[in-house]
């Protein structure tokens, strides 16, 4: 189970978590933020060895897990709004852990590395 925002409370106050909230609307602004975060992780881990990686890079990636989490809490708390299956949210979950990982293990290398 997952942090109850984790990245989005270190990243957003509230009245930019609450534009966020606002803003994710139909199944195409949740996909809009998934699939944002994750072209960007895959592209930071797939062009950049850990090392390379500045410290704002790694905050970026968290930052778009940060959306991610808000996605997934909106998703939850307001189930009406949109029409994804129940597979679907599960789907949503195990995406969101699968790329926590890869951005925490990306994290400790960098900090091994300096």
């Amino acid at each position: 189970m997952r942090n109850a925002k984790r990245y989005a409370n270190s990243y957003f106050n509230h009245d930019a978590t609450n534009i966020i909230w606002r803003s994710l609307n139909s199944n195409t602004d949740i996909e809009r933020i998934t699939n944002g975060c994750k072209n960007l992780i895959k592209h930071m881990s797939t062009q950049y060895k850990a090392h390379e990686l500045q410290r704002e890079d790694i905050e970026e990636m968290e930052r778009e897990l940060g959306k991610y989490e808000i996605a997934l809490d909106r998703i939850s708390e307001h189930p009406q709004l949109f029409t994804f299956s129940e597979e679907e949210q599960v789907t949503f979950n195990e995406q969101f852990e699968i790329l926590s990982d890869k951005v925490n293990k990306i994290n400790v290398k960098k900090i091994f590395w300096d």
